[in-house]
């Protein structure tokens, strides 16, 4: 009797794996291009808003270490970060939001995905032209 319950215990228990591992994103394929569309414009938005922040804190430092320049506000990163958004959005769909996390994370999690790595290295690479144009169009 006891090993019948065990046997249903493991049964439920692998069906139960077997739900939640079918809900993942990951093995959720996006669903046409509408799906992809709409990836696409959300990450674009989001790399939107995360371009035009590091912009605005240029321009804001900018303004603060050189109290005589032009005043002008540059809107670059914007729209890299959004172009970019909404390419890795229709690329990689319901992962393009791994780009985001990954800017600013210091470590993998463990994922050794292909596509993680490259999403990982687009992110750090992004993240690094970021800085460098940040530094350059504050000290030019």
């Amino acid at each position: 009797m006891r090993s019948l319950s065990r046997t249903r215990a493991f049964q439920a228990l692998r069906e139960r794996q077997r739900v939640r591992l079918s809900r993942k994103p990951e093995k959720v394929p996006a669903k046409g291009w509408v799906n992809r569309l709409q990836f696409a414009f959300f990450s674009g938005i989001i790399g939107l808003l995360l371009g035009g922040l590091f912009d605005f804190i240029t321009s804001l430092i900018r303004t603060f270490t050189q109290p005589d320049g032009d005043g002008q506000f540059i809107w670059f990163l914007a729209y890299v970060f959004a172009g970019l958004g909404a390419l890795v959005g229709f690329c990689f769909g319901p992962r393009a939001g791994e780009l985001y996390a990954q800017i600013f994370a210091l470590d993998d999690h463990g994922s050794s995905n292909a596509t993680s790595e490259l999403i990982r290295l687009i992110a750090k690479t992004l993240l690094v032209a970021a800085i460098i144009w940040c530094v350059l169009l504050i000290f030019t």
